[in-house]
């Protein structure tokens, strides 16, 4: 499964979104900029 977490600036949960889905999926999501 892929699985991407959108990054914000001055948002500090995406870190904690990105630690799950490595969790739940076996695989590290891909972090990608909001722009």
């Amino acid at each position: 499964m892929k699985a991407s977490v959108i990054v914000f600036p001055g948002s500090n949960c995406d870190r904690d979104v990105a630690v799950s889905l490595a969790a739940a999926s076996g695989t590290a999501p891909q972090m990608v900029w909001h722009a």
